[in-house]
């Protein structure tokens, strides 16, 4: 009775208009980052709990921590599919992605920023809290260039040489040289890892002994779990490259990466400069003001 006809014609004109008129792209509905962001918190939760040693909370958290990998795992398998095997992302969805990488980046630069301006804070008014010298008394500080800091330093920027030769690589169809740099990046970077574990487990202070202790393995342990997810990241990057998934002028996660690696050396630079030259330097913070 209320039935319409719909010609042929008529038809084709609907089925065009339905299709995508616009670069972006409207991801289907997900339960990922709801689950992720509950993660998120209760690792958040668990963490703080362990730091005031709570019965069980460092079990907690490692099981949250499981879970909230195994999430991130299963959005981002999501987003390989659509990108590789859908090709849902234009050229448009690729700019927009970086820019929010670039947000993010900036967004870490800030944290780090917060940890940076805390150390220059006690290092040029030593207070009350840190004995009125800098550092506190008590405390032997790392070396600058007699260290493992130029070891490390060194050792960073290496592997970020060689992922840029990997990606060049890539432009220039060379998969020898691919292979290589994916492989020496992953291999310095578990250098990284290792040396700097060395100065964690044999260093002359701890987190606890005040504020010096506190900034220097803050900055450096949260600068390491970033080496720690950029590693991931690359690790995931082989394996698409050994899948096949990029092409010569298709790389864009691989770009991303790169800039996020990049930035993780840009910091360790600050680093560096800060807590190993600018402390131990004659006119530095052991130096300045040292005494009221």
């Amino acid at each position: 009775m209320f039935g319409i006809n719909v010609s042929s014609h008529d038809s084709i004109f609907l089925s065009s208009y339905r299709k995508k008129q616009h670069p972006f792209h409207l991801v289907d509905p997900s339960p990922w980052p709801i689950i992720l962001a509950f993660f998120a918190f209760s690792l958040s939760v668990w963490l703080v709990n362990y730091i005031n040693r709570y019965s069980y909370s460092f079990v907690y958290s490692f099981y949250v921590f499981l879970f909230f990998g195994a999430t991130m795992f299963f959005w981002f398998r999501d987003i390989i599919r659509e990108s590789t095997f859908e090709q849902r992302h234009s050229q448009k969805v690729e700019s927009n992605l970086l820019f929010g990488l670039s947000l993010f980046v900036l967004s870490e630069f800030l944290i780090f920023s917060g940890f940076f301006w805390g150390y220059f804070h006690n290092a040029l008014s030593p207070g009350p809290k840190t004995f009125c010298s800098w550092p506190q008394p008590g405390i032997q500080m790392p070396e600058g260039f007699w260290g493992l800091g130029p070891i490390i330093t060194v050792v960073l920027l290496s592997s970020a040489l060689t992922f840029s030769n990997a990606l060049y690589s890539l432009k220039k169809s060379n998969r020898r040289m691919v292979y290589l740099g994916f492989y020496f990046t992953i291999i310095l970077g578990l250098l990284f890892f290792f040396l700097q574990g060395y100065e964690f487990l044999f260093g002359h202070f701890t987190i606890s002994d005040g504020v010096y202790g506190s900034l220097f393995y803050m900055t450096t342990g949260l600068h390491g779990f970033h080496v720690f997810v950029g590693l991931v990241m690359i690790f995931v990057g082989l394996y698409r490259w050994i899948s096949e998934h990029y092409q010569v002028d298709n790389y864009i996660s691989l770009y991303c990466i790169e800039i996020y690696w990049h930035f993780v050396d840009f910091i360790w630079v600050f680093v560096f400069l800060i807590y190993y030259v600018w402390g131990n330097w004659p006119y530095g913070g052991a130096y300045l003001g040292l005494k009221f």
